[in-house]
């Protein structure tokens, strides 16, 4: 956990200072507030990319705008190597008409 004053972030367990991108407190270990969702949101974004491609583009869009360029763009590319392979999964499950 942390706190975040104008001073900067501060770990709760201890009160270290930390940089703003920590996800856990170099001096103690305990894991930063915030990160935890940010880690669902990329698990989930790569779930929906890989199953649910046009969703998958909504989620890329989602990381990007919270600076999570990487993944973004990874989510993206995932969502585009998906839709030729569910057309095709789905097309050969309806016979080919």
């Amino acid at each position: 956990m942390s706190t975040e004053t104008e001073a900067g972030k501060f770990c709760v367990a201890c009160g270290a200072k930390l940089v703003l991108t920590a996800i856990v407190c170099p001096s103690c270990g305990s894991p930063v507030s915030g990160s935890g969702s940010d880690t669902k949101l990329i698990t989930a974004s790569y779930l929906f990319a890989a199953f649910i491609p046009i969703i998958g583009f909504v989620f890329a869009v989602i990381l990007g705008v919270k600076g999570k360029i990487g993944h973004a763009v990874a989510c993206g590319l995932v969502s585009l190597i998906a839709i030729p392979f569910w057309s095709g999964f789905l097309q050969g499950m309806s016979g080919g008409y």
